[in-house]
C-alpha cells in the first residue's frame, strides 16, 4: 500500500463513488458553515466600491460589526447565507480542475526529473521546485477558478440598495 493511499487494495467503483459523495457532502457543509463569514469578508472587501456607487453612505459599514448589523437589519438572517449554494455548486468544477492541474504538473515533474536525481537535490532546490510547481498548477486552474470567484464575489458582494425615499 502506498503511503497516503486509504485502501490496502484497489477500491471498487462503489467505494470510489461513496468517497466522492462523502467529499461532496463535506464541501457542501463547509460552504454552509463558512457562508456568513465569507459574506461579511466579501462585503468589507467591496465596501469602497459600494460607497463609490452610492449604495452605502460615505462612512461605509463602519467596520465588521457595523457590516454585520447592517446586513442583518436590512436583509435578515438568511442573507448571511447568500451565495453559498452557487459557491458550493461552482466549487465542484474548480476542485476538479485544481486536482487535474496539480496531477498534471506532478506527472510532468516526474517525467522531467527522475526520482534518484530528486533525492540528490538540496533543500533550496526542493523548495524552489515546490513553489514553481504550485504556481504552475494555479496558473493552469485559474480560468475555471477565476470564473467561480468572479460569479460568487459579484453575487455575495451585493447588498440591498436603498431606495431614494429610504436614504442610506
Amino acid at each position: 500500500m502506498a503511503e497516503g493511499q486509504p485502501y490496502g487494495y484497489a477500491p471498487s467503483s462503489g467505494e470510489v463513488m461513496v468517497d466522492m459523495a462523502a467529499s461532496l457532502v463535506g464541501v457542501f457543509l463547509q460552504r454552509v458553515v463558512m457562508a456568513p463569514s465569507h459574506r461579511i469578508t466579501v462585503l468589507t472587501v467591496v465596501e469602497a466600491e459600494l460607497v463609490h456607487e452610492g449604495r452605502l453612505p460615505s462612512t461605509g459599514f463602519g467596520g465588521i460589526i457595523g457590516c454585520v448589523r447592517r446586513v442583518y437589519a436590512k436583509e435578515g438572517l438568511r442573507s448571511f447565507f447568500r451565495g453559498f449554494l452557487i459557491d458550493a455548486v461552482l466549487a465542484v468544477p474548480s476542485a476538479v480542475m485544481e486536482e487535474v492541474s496539480s496531477s498534471l504538473v506532478s506527472e510532468l515533474l516526474g517525467v522531467v526529473l527522475p526520482f534518484d536525481r530528486v533525492q540528490q537535490m538540496s533543500p533550496l532546490v526542493w523548495v524552489t521546485l515546490s513553489l514553481v510547481s504550485t504556481s504552475m498548477s494555479v496558473l493552469i486552474a485559474t480560468p475555471v477558478t477565476g470564473i467561480q470567484n468572479t460569479i460568487v464575489t459579484n453575487y455575495v458582494g451585493d447588498i440591498v440598495a436603498p431606495t431614494p425615499q429610504q436614504g442610506m
